[in-house]
Protein backbone atom coordinates (compact mmCIF):
# COMPACT_ATOMS: atom_id res chain seq x y z
CA UNK A 1 0.00 0.00 0.00
CA UNK A 2 1.49 3.59 -0.87
CA UNK A 3 2.05 6.04 1.53
CA UNK A 4 -0.43 8.24 2.53
CA UNK A 5 0.75 11.38 1.03
CA UNK A 6 1.12 9.17 -2.48
CA UNK A 7 -2.47 7.64 -1.71
CA UNK A 8 -3.68 11.57 -1.26
CA UNK A 9 -2.19 12.72 -4.47
CA UNK A 10 -3.82 10.30 -6.51
CA UNK A 11 -7.33 10.90 -5.36
CA UNK A 12 -6.92 14.56 -5.73
CA UNK A 13 -6.17 13.27 -9.52
CA UNK A 14 -8.97 11.18 -9.69
CA UNK A 15 -11.25 13.38 -8.40
CA UNK A 16 -9.91 16.05 -10.86
CA UNK A 17 -9.67 13.93 -13.75
CA UNK A 18 -13.72 13.03 -13.14
CA UNK A 19 -14.81 16.89 -12.55
CA UNK A 20 -13.26 17.97 -15.48
CA UNK A 21 -14.69 14.43 -17.67
CA UNK A 22 -18.32 14.58 -16.05
CA UNK A 23 -19.07 17.34 -14.66
CA UNK A 24 -19.98 19.14 -18.33
CA UNK A 25 -22.21 16.66 -19.20
CA UNK A 26 -24.38 16.90 -15.30
CA UNK A 27 -27.25 19.73 -15.38
CA UNK A 28 -28.34 21.20 -12.35
CA UNK A 29 -31.04 19.34 -10.79
CA UNK A 30 -34.35 19.61 -13.29
CA UNK A 31 -37.50 18.34 -11.73
CA UNK A 32 -38.33 16.02 -13.28
CA UNK A 33 -35.54 14.79 -14.29
CA UNK A 34 -34.06 15.33 -17.56
CA UNK A 35 -33.33 11.61 -19.83
CA UNK A 36 -30.41 11.77 -21.82
CA UNK A 37 -30.62 11.78 -25.86
CA UNK A 38 -28.57 9.44 -27.63
CA UNK A 39 -25.88 12.26 -28.15
CA UNK A 40 -25.77 13.04 -24.78
CA UNK A 41 -25.20 9.56 -24.41
CA UNK A 42 -22.68 8.86 -26.55
CA UNK A 43 -20.62 12.17 -25.16
CA UNK A 44 -20.98 10.59 -21.65
CA UNK A 45 -19.65 7.16 -22.51
CA UNK A 46 -16.54 8.86 -24.36
CA UNK A 47 -15.98 10.39 -21.20
CA UNK A 48 -16.33 7.66 -19.05
CA UNK A 49 -14.00 5.75 -21.52
CA UNK A 50 -11.66 8.82 -21.92
CA UNK A 51 -11.22 8.24 -17.94
CA UNK A 52 -11.10 4.79 -17.59
CA UNK A 53 -8.02 4.85 -20.64
CA UNK A 54 -6.11 7.36 -18.23
CA UNK A 55 -6.80 5.50 -15.43
CA UNK A 56 -5.34 2.25 -17.29
CA UNK A 57 -2.41 4.28 -18.22
CA UNK A 58 -2.15 5.16 -14.32
CA UNK A 59 -1.71 2.02 -13.43
CA UNK A 60 0.63 1.08 -16.14
CA UNK A 61 2.81 4.29 -15.31
CA UNK A 62 2.83 2.78 -11.31
CA UNK A 63 3.98 -0.49 -12.66
CA UNK A 64 6.94 0.73 -14.33
CA UNK A 65 7.92 3.03 -11.37
CA UNK A 66 7.59 0.43 -9.65
CA UNK A 67 9.91 -1.97 -11.37
CA UNK A 68 12.57 0.68 -12.11
CA UNK A 69 12.72 1.31 -8.45
CA UNK A 70 13.51 -2.90 -7.75
CA UNK A 71 15.84 -2.98 -10.79
CA UNK A 72 17.39 0.27 -8.74
CA UNK A 73 17.81 -1.58 -5.42
CA UNK A 74 18.81 -4.60 -6.98
CA UNK A 75 21.97 -2.77 -8.54
CA UNK A 76 22.25 -0.85 -5.04
CA UNK A 77 22.87 -4.76 -4.33
CA UNK A 78 25.51 -5.59 -6.22
CA UNK A 79 27.69 -2.82 -6.22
Amino acid sequence: MPPPEKQERQLARLCDLVAASLLPHLEAETSPPRHLTREDERRLLLALSRVNKAIRGWNQEEEEEQQQQQWCEFDQVFL
